[in-house]
């Protein structure tokens, strides 16, 4: 929810970068997104936050949640929706946020975190 209000709905319309494919005449769109706004990449910013809290949390899955977020960035390069420039901010604060939230984690009370360090 954080990640959403910072980079979704705070960053993106201060920044107000428009899309590739709205710039950029003659490519043929796959997906066009209902958003405008394009930096930084919310999808990104969410697979590698989630992808680093899975990490935190049991290696193992972590591992193989990684690859499936560096996929993800990249399609949103292949589909033309967002600059390099969005998806690279997209994963630092993707990677910022996880950090985060598996930081909070270990601090809040209730069930002992059984986060490797």
């Amino acid at each position: 929810a954080f990640g959403l209000i910072v980079t979704n709905l705070t960053i993106k319309p201060l920044i107000s970068r428009a899309r590739p494919w709205v710039v950029m005449e003659g490519f043929e769109v796959l997906v066009k997104s209902s958003d405008p706004n394009s930096f930084p990449s919310g999808h990104t910013w969410s697979a590698v936050a989630g992808a680093w809290v899975a990490t935190a949390a049991n290696r193992r899955f972590g591992y193989a949640a990684i690859p499936l977020a560096a996929a993800l960035a990249f399609s949103r390069l292949y589909l033309f929706v967002h600059f390099p420039s969005d998806v690279l901010a997209g994963a630092l604060m993707g990677a910022l946020l996880g950090l985060l939230a598996a930081a909070l984690q270990k601090r809040l009370p209730g069930k002992p975190c059984r986060c490797e360090s």
